[in-house]
């Protein structure tokens, strides 16, 4: 084994020694910052190069700029960012979906030897995408991507690390699946065979569109039977909308809650665990009520939240103003309106027979009733 002589440590400066070292003889700078003696390697096997790094690099310790390399863990960085969402007051469904995404991608990232965010490259995010996509949808791949895309954002601006190597990763968005909706038949057969309390919360999603998260939040005394009004609570988007109105149908369904001394409209049964009951409605217990009250019908490949898209396809097509929809499902963004949006052949077909180009008095607003 050669042994190094002092011939072999260059100076550079009064803080800065260079030497080689390694089986490719890179040259590395030592020096002491802050108290502590540090290690730099300057990437090169050229002794020209390493010395104008080097010098560089004394300047920068002279004029206090040097700053040295964070080595941030991965689950350090995954644990603060998560904490930094927390404080943001994000909901908690975006809490618990970021956290999972992040401690995925940390899992991957050990069992490939890389333990810190300086050791991410492009290359690794794409090994990563590349596992995850052996059993996952390109939307949930899409998803996690810009969550661990989002980390690495977040961390070079506090600091913990000095570049973000997929600072210029692109992300080609998928197309989002074409989706069938729900017809009125469907959702009458799916009804038909509930227990009249599932039926009626079924119903309340159905009649309204909210969400299952609303459905959960939604209080007694938020409902003006009187006069067929009603607000709830978007959870998703913290917003309260207000003067939704309450269709006939749903009236009937909800007419045996118009009294109680419980706060939320729907509550879970009694269980060992809660034996007085009150306690909010279990969401992932509904939805599976839900499907298979819906294969029993003979109908698959639905969700409760399906029932979105049915209210809104439903009520666009009998003609009610696509804005005044928006505005009972709280939608404001134009991408997402036609999430919720679809158009079958026949209805299509029925609009078109609506149309009566067929006039000769040049009557543009004459639609076919």
């Amino acid at each position: 084994m050669k042994v190094r002589s002092d011939r072999e440590r260059i100076p550079v400066g009064d803080r800065v020694v260079i030497c080689r070292r390694g089986r490719k003889q890179i040259y590395n700078a030592e020096f002491s910052e802050g108290g502590v003696h540090r290690r730099k390697s300057l990437r090169t096997s050229s002794k020209k190069v390493a010395m104008k790094r080097a010098t560089e690099l004394a300047a920068q310790l002279e004029t206090g700029e040097f700053k040295p390399t964070p080595r941030t863990k991965i689950r350090r960085a995954v644990a603060a960012y998560i904490a930094f969402l927390v404080a943001k007051d994000r909901a908690r469904k975006t809490i618990v979906r970021y956290r999972g995404e992040l401690n995925t991608f940390a899992d991957f990232a050990e069992a490939n030897n890389v333990y810190r965010l300086d050791q991410i490259t492009a290359s690794v995010f794409d090994k990563y995408r590349a596992h995850r996509g052996k059993d996952h949808k390109p939307a949930t791949i899409y998803h996690e991507s810009v969550i661990v895309k989002q980390l690495l954002k977040w961390s070079r601006r506090r600091d913990l690390i000095k570049v973000n190597p997929i600072v210029d990763y692109e992300l080609e968005k998928p197309k989002r699946e074409g989706k069938s909706a729900l017809t009125l038949k469907q959702v009458n057969t799916i009804l038909s065979e509930c227990t009249p309390r599932q039926r009626r919360m079924i119903a309340m999603l159905a009649f309204t569109g909210m969400r299952v998260s609303s459905l959960q939040a939604q209080r007694l005394e938020w409902i003006e039977w009187n006069i067929g009004r009603m607000k709830y609570h978007d959870v998703k988007k913290r917003q309260i909308v207000e003067n939704m109105p309450i269709h006939q149908r749903l009236a009937a369904e909800l007419a045996s809650l118009t009294e109680g001394d419980q706060e939320l409209l729907f509550t879970a049964a009694p269980s060992p665990k809660y034996p007085k009951g009150g306690r909010p409605v279990n969401a992932k217990r509904l939805n599976e009520y839900f499907k298979m009250a819906a294969q029993r019908a003979g109908i698959t490949a639905f969700t409760l939240h399906d029932l979105r898209r049915f209210f809104k396809t439903f009520t666009v097509n009998a003609s009610v103003p696509e804005r005044a929809v928006d505005q009972w499902l709280n939608h404001s963004d134009g991408s997402v309106r036609g999430i919720y949006y679809h158009l079958s052949w026949e209805e299509s077909r029925r609009f078109m027979d609506m149309v009566r180009f067929d006039r000769e008095d040049g009557d543009d607003h004459d639609i076919q009733e």
